[in-house]
C-alpha cells in the first residue's frame, strides 16, 4: 500500500508539471480538474487496497498452519 501511495503522490505531481501536453489530450475537462483527478485517483487507491486484501488474507491464513503438519500430509 505505500508503493501505491507513492504512485498516488507522483501521479498527482506530475499531472500538475504536464498539464500543458495532457490539456491537449483531453476533451471536455481540463488538465487539472478536480473531480477527475479525485475519482481516478479514488478508483487506482481501491484497485490497489482489493489487490492488497487479495494477497494479505490467503498469506494470513497460511502462515498459521505448522509447517511440520503441512509437510506431513504431502
Amino acid at each position: 500500500m505505500r508503493l501505491a501511495a507513492l504512485g498516488v503522490v507522483l501521479g498527482i505531481a506530475l499531472v500538475f508539471a504536464m498539464r500543458r501536453l495532457l490539456s491537449n489530450l483531453l476533451f471536455a475537462i481540463s488538465a487539472t480538474d478536480p473531480g477527475a483527478i479525485f475519482s481516478v485517483t479514488m478508483l487506482l487507491a481501491a484497485i490497489a487496497f482489493i489487490a492488497f486484501m487479495a494477497c494479505w488474507l490467503p498469506a494470513r491464513r497460511a502462515s498459521g498452519v505448522d509447517p511440520i503438519i503441512a509437510l506431513r500430509i504431502e
